[in-house]
């Protein structure tokens, strides 16, 4: 397999640190824009950056050159930000040092989503090369889809001419050579919480026992919002969350078991129910994880009783939620269980809520073709757990969308060793030279 055509801008482009959260790289995240910008320009396309604050958004407008009369807009949604790397420690090879192991390539961004933009920007270069291409091409290119931004929402709501459709490749497939296209995914709300107890550490052997402990009450206010022993929120952070459709339900016997998705990833079952209803609690039921805690020295031979100690944590919200209600009630029942004389600080830092995207329309149809052609698979109409913000605004449109990707789920994203598997490089640009080549919206 001969990848010329893809690895050396993939390595150049993923070997940009461009993590979008982080304001020490606001340098590379105007390193990553113009990078995309030059290269899209390159194949004929007419270009802009917006900017708001931190945020950046990469417009590009490529115009049909065949069917030019009937040709449809096709919106394509990509994001060049990226996770934070975590714990160098971790990885097996440096994350901003691309490496090749074992049919992977392994690098923060490799899958999420930069691998996804060098297939838009092969498959642009093939059809406009040609002249083949026969859709007009917008690209929405997001450079905070990481951090919950809302440019690129804001850039989609303005548009005077709205598409008529929208692509994205941004997400896992079944397994490989199984595709799958999402329907619906889950919102998000995300918070930081600040606990203080007292103005300063205290000596745990002078008043152990005695005066409040900030890790103590901060364990005792996030088990005001955890789940049950049943896995189950409590009943106010499950309003509105309703059941899955018949149609969804009949096929989730066609996709893995909760031990074969947990145990593919070396991980375990959260409680006993697990089994029964893994896929329920994934696409319609909120769920709320504690994302990281800091207080005291934990490494240090340090016996204090801390004063302050900190949180973040971020619920998911199922279809048919409401954000605002949902978000104030979490905030409602950590309030409620701070004892007399601890202070909590909450901070709400990104939200976004659940979408449910149009289930017709010829680009799903397109696209369900083309996958079908290509990997001898029709695709999954499943949903996602997952948030991708944009998708709330594309429902809200009502514009259909192909939501969708080549990451596998052993592909690691927001994890060390991220790895996109390169086979999919090929097939993923096929697909889109298919699909933009607009015939199969003429048939």
């Amino acid at each position: 397999m001969n990848l010329d055509r893809w690895l050396p801008e993939l390595v150049e482009l993923v070997e940009i640190p461009s993590v979008g959260a982080d304001p020490a790289h606001a340098a590379d995240m105007v390193r990553a824009v113009d990078w995309l910008r030059t290269r899209l320009e390159a194949v004929g396309a007419a270009t802009r950056v917006l900017r708001e604050g931190r945020e950046s958004v990469l417009l590009a407008d490529v115009p049909a050159q065949r069917f030019t009369q009937t040709a449809p807009t096709i919106l394509i949604y990509g994001h060049f930000d990226v996770q934070p790397p975590g714990p160098a420690e971790l990885w097996t090879s440096p994350a901003f040092a691309p490496r090749i192991r074992d049919g992977w390539l392994y690098g923060r961004g490799t899958v999420d989503d930069k691998g996804h933009l060098l297939m838009y920007l092969a498959a642009l270069r093939s059809l406009v090369a040609a002249g083949r291409l026969g859709v007009n091409v917008r690209l929405l290119l997001d450079g905070a889809e990481e951090s919950g931004g809302v440019l690129a929402l804001k850039t989609l709501r303005e548009m005077a001419d709205r598409p008529d459709g929208c692509l994205i490749f941004d997400g896992p497939m079944i397994a490989k050579g199984r595709p799958a296209f999402y329907e619906a995914a889950r919102g998000m709300a995300f918070f930081r919480l600040h606990l203080r107890t007292g103005r300063r550490d205290l000596h745990s052997g002078q008043f152990g026992g005695a005066a409040m402990n900030a890790v103590h009450v901060l364990v005792r206010v996030l088990d005001a919002v955890l789940p049950g022993p049943d896995g189950r929120l409590p009943d106010p952070l499950r309003v509105g969350a309703v059941p899955l459709p018949r149609e969804t339900a009949e096929r989730l016997s066609l996709l893995p078991t909760a031990a074969d998705l947990l145990g593919g990833e070396g991980a375990h079952p959260a409680d006993g129910y697990v089994a029964e209803d893994l896929y329920t609690r994934l696409w319609a039921e909120p769920s709320l994880d504690v994302n990281g805690v800091a207080a005291g020295e934990p490494l240090l031979h340090h016996m204090q009783i801390p004063c302050t100690a900190r949180a973040s944590l971020s619920i998911r919200l199922a279809p048919g939620q409401r954000l605002e209600p949902i978000a104030g009630e979490v905030c409602r029942l950590l309030r409620a269980a701070v004892p007399a004389g601890a202070e909590l600080e909450i901070e709400r830092v990104g939200s976004s809520p659940p979408s449910l995207l149009p289930a017709e329309g010829a680009i799903l149809a397109a696209a369900r073709a083309a996958f079908t052609d290509a990997l001898g698979a029709a695709p999954l109409t499943i949903r996602a757990g997952g948030t991708l913000p944009l998708l709330s605004v594309l429902g809200e449109l009502g514009i259909p969308t192909v939501m969708t990707g080549l990451d596998l789920p052993e592909g690691n994203i927001h994890a060390p060793d991220e790895r996109l598997w390169l086979e999919h490089l090929p097939v993923g640009t096929a697909i889109l030279e298919d699909l933009l080549g607009g015939t199969r919206f003429t048939q």
